[in-house]
């Protein structure tokens, strides 16, 4: 990630990020990342199957909107999981 960090400028910008693990994202390697891209209008998408963060930060600072599906509760109850 810090070689990724070092080259940004080197780097072509993508119309779309995605970001895997995203409740990683909000290291500040991650967030350097993220605002570079941003700024240069790239649109970012995250994924996680953790939506929140032990830390008690939101992934919604980072990100702007937090789309939650079922939980894993609700997906044993109905037979998926």
């Amino acid at each position: 990630m810090a070689t990724l960090v070092r080259r940004l400028e080197r780097l072509p910008v993508p119309d779309l990020l995605v970001i895997d693990e995203a409740h990683l994202a909000m290291a500040a390697t991650w967030s350097r990342v993220v605002n570079y891209y941003r700024a240069r209008g790239t649109r970012i998408l995250g994924l996680s199957a953790t939506p929140t963060r032990l830390d008690g930060q939101p992934l919604g600072d980072l990100f702007g909107a937090l789309v939650c599906g079922p939980s894993p509760r609700w997906l044993m109850a109905h037979g998926f999981l």
